[in-house]
Order: C-alpha cells, then sequence, then structure tokens
C-alpha cells in the first residue's frame, strides 16, 4: 500500500478562498523587508513559500542571502499575521476529501501533507476545515527551498512517527498543479494529479502524472491506485 501526499491549496480547500494567506506574503515585505512588494508580481502555482519570498524579493534587489537572513522571521510574522486575518478566509474541505481521508483512516493507511505553505499556516488551514486528525505527518514551504526537498522531508517525519523505514517509492503525491507532478517526477515517486484547483482535467492530463482524477470524489479509483 502507497502512503499518499497531500497539497493543501486546491487540493484539500478551495485556492479561491484564501485571501489572509496572500495577505500575509504582502504583510512581510513591507514590515520584515521594508520592500513595496507584491505577491502579484510572481506566478505562485505549485511553488513553497520560502521559494516565493525570495523570488518577489529578488525583484526589489534583494539577495537570496539577504532574504534568507530574516527568512524564519518572516515565516513567523506570516503565521502570526494569517491567524489574526484567518476570519477574511474559508477554508472548508472540498467534496470528496472527508470521505476519502475517513476511508484511509479505517484502512490504517497513513496520510501526510506535502505542502509549500508555511508550516504554521498549513496546518491551521486543514483544522480549520475538520480534517487535522486524518494527517500523521507533514513537510511544509518553510522548511525547504525547492519543492522536491519536501519529499525526503516528509519520509523522515514519515519514519519518525510510523517507527518504520519507508521506500521513496512508496509515497504518492496528490497535487492539483503541474509542478506537483514535475516534483513527484524529480523525486522518482508516482503521483495523482487532481483537476480541483487552477488547472482543467484537460491540462493535467498533459502532464506525466500517474492517476488524473476531476476530483477527489472518485475515491475508489485512489484506492485502487494506492493499492497497487
Amino acid at each position: 500500500m502507497k502512503i499518499p501526499l497531500f497539497d493543501i491549496d486546491g487540493v484539500i480547500i478551495s485556492k479561491t478562498t484564501n485571501k489572509p494567506h496572500s495577505e500575509a506574503f504582502n504583510h512581510i515585505f513591507r514590515s520584515i523587508y521594508n520592500k513595496n512588494a507584491s505577491l502579484s508580481e510572481v506566478n505562485t502555482d505549485g511553488k513553497i513559500d520560502n521559494q516565493i519570498i525570495i523570488e518577489v524579493l529578488k525583484l526589489h534587489g534583494l539577495s537570496t542571502e539577504a532574504v534568507k537572513k530574516k527568512l524564519k522571521k518572516a515565516t513567523r510574522e506570516m503565521a502570526n499575521y494569517f491567524y489574526s486575518h484567518e476570519h477574511k478566509g474559508q477554508y472548508i474541505a472540498l467534496n470528496g476529501v472527508k470521505e476519502l481521508l475517513k476511508d484511509l483512516k479505517n484502512r490504517k493507511i497513513p496520510a501526510g501533507v506535502l505542502s509549500g505553505n508555511v508550516e504554521a499556516i498549513g496546518w491551521r488551514k486543514i483544522e480549520t476545515a475538520g480534517v487535522r486528525r486524518y494527517f500523521d505527518f507533514g513537510a511544509f514551504g518553510d522548511s525547504a527551498f525547492k519543492r522536491v526537498d519536501l519529499i525526503k522531508i516528509a519520509r523522515k517525519k514519515a519514519e519518525k512517527k510510523l517507527n518504520i523505514t519507508i521506500p521513496y517509492k512508496t509515497f504518492v503525491i496528490v497535487g492539483d498543479t503541474p509542478r506537483d507532478i514535475e516534483c513527484a517526477i524529480a523525486g522518482k515517486i508516482q503521483s495523482i494529479a487532481v483537476a480541483s484547483g487552477l488547472f482543467s482535467f484537460d491540462e493535467l492530463k498533459r502532464t506525466k502524472a500517474d492517476l488524473v482524477l476531476r476530483s477527489l470524489e472518485e475515491k475508489e479509483k485512489i484506492l485502487n491506485f494506492l493499492n497497487r
């Protein structure tokens, strides 16, 4: 049985109700880095938060090294801002999510998170959506600089939580963007693409995902895939 690693935005919850997270970036650009920068200056699809912060601020003349010096402080402040403004967003599990996660739990299949979100923000979204109890571990976007590196982190977290050795090939990324699939390919693991985010089913069919779905409501296809 394979272990799924779920993205959050566009897979577990909708990407269209995420205003507090977006605003948190703009807040730290001003308050931590003293730059009048905006998240809208870069394409963020499938990127992790550390990566996004660096990309935006490099457009405003800061070096990667200069950004990294304040990065831990910046991501902590992002989380603080998110917690203070989360009432502006709406974090509801997408159709099929709870049913799938309940079934995985009943079958004793571990489930993990692999998300570009800052960890405190990611877990808070999942908690608010009412599905935190179904996840055993997670790897998040404030602990690496490339999405593919989160696979190694997820594996370490899973092995510690489950107290077993887990081969890389056991993991499967569940994502909603071509970059999620590229991450899986770079990490030499399988992937499930779900058209519940900003990319259509046809667009995701053109990726090299091992399984492409319209939503997580296609539970039996997912369970059969994980059981191969």
